[in-house]
Order: C-alpha cells, then structure tokens, then sequence
C-alpha cells in the first residue's frame, strides 16, 4: 500500500507512542490488534442485536439466527419472516406511538434540531453564497446559449430549469440524461 501513495507523490511521516495511533491510518496496513478489536466489536453489536429481537419477538436466540443469517433483510422480507409486524414511513410510525400512548387524534409533533454553531454554521452560509451565485451563473450561462443555439439551447434551457429552484440543494443528487438533445 505504501509504495502505492508514494507512485502517487503521497509522503506521510511522524511519531507514534501507542500501537493504536494512527490505527484509522488509510496508508498503512490494518494492525491485526485493531482487527481484532473491530471484530469483537461487531461481533458484540450483532449478538445484542440477535438477543433484543429475541426477546421483543418472543423467539429463541436460536430461532431468530436461522432467520436473519447475518443478513440485511428488505422491509418486505422481514415482514414474511416475522421480524416486523408492519411496513410504513416515519408518519405511520408516529401516527402508531400516538395511538399506543393514547393521545387520540389531537396531537401534535415537534421535530427539533440543534442550532448550527461554529464551522457548520460558516459551512452553511458558505454553501448558500455558492449556490446562489452558480444559480446566477448558470442561468445566465444557459440564457446566452438558448439565443446562440435556437431551438435545441431552448430545450436545454428548460431542461436545466431544475437549476433555478428555490428548493434546489447542493447535497441533493439531481440526474438528467439530455435525452432530447441528441
């Protein structure tokens, strides 16, 4: 791995006074303790698991490792084999707390989320400032090349319209094939 990076013109050095310093490294070759310490982990996670669906689903350890496998079942699949009683969103979810806390029908939810402070908080109106000046750039870009293009830099136009929503998001994943232009 390391004469890899080095091809590359990638150069690390320094010092390290414990074995598990540095152990998340990329560069350098999984220690076989960190191995070890990683996989105790899972192991530890996955056997918790095992046991808290036992017990919420009245099944032996036994019973629910011949059913899950060490498998990531879809939702659809856990339902055929037991492990859900129902399928739904975050709606169905609270609409079913609401009922088994006996709230009725008069109920309300408050999402709440921590303010942004620091880096975040810059990042965030970084990313603001960017987006709203490629929106800008953009769309003037795509008004020049509708008029030089005629009709086909019309249609690409349209196309790229999405890019001038107010709910557009620089995280969001958008995909367009331009199938009409070729």
């Amino acid at each position: 791995m390391d004469k890899a990076w080095k091809k590359l013109g990638i150069h690390t050095g320094g010092i390290t006074t414990t074995w598990l310093a540095g152990a998340g490294d990329p560069r350098r070759p999984l220690d076989k303790r960190v191995g070890e310490l990683l996989q105790s982990s899972i192991d530890n996670n996955y056997r918790r698991f095992v046991g808290l669906v036992a017990q919420s689903r009245n099944l032996s350890q036994e019973q629910v490792e011949n059913i899950a496998q060490g498998r990531v079942w879809t939702g659809r699949q856990a339902r055929e084999r037991g492990l859900v009683d129902t399928l739904g969103g975050l709606e169905d979810a609270i609409a079913h707390a609401a009922e088994r806390a006996k709230l009725g029908d008069d109920y309300s939810v408050l999402y709440l989320e921590r303010e942004a402070r620091g880096l975040e908080r810059y990042l965030s109106l970084f990313v603001a400032q960017v987006t709203g000046r490629l929106r800008a750039e953009v769309g003037a870009q795509l008004g020049w090349l509708g008029n030089a293009l005629g009709a086909t830099g019309r249609e690409l136009r349209s196309d790229m319209a999405w890019i001038g929503k107010s709910d557009w998001s620089p995280f969001a994943a958008y995909s367009h094939c331009l199938c009409r232009l070729w």
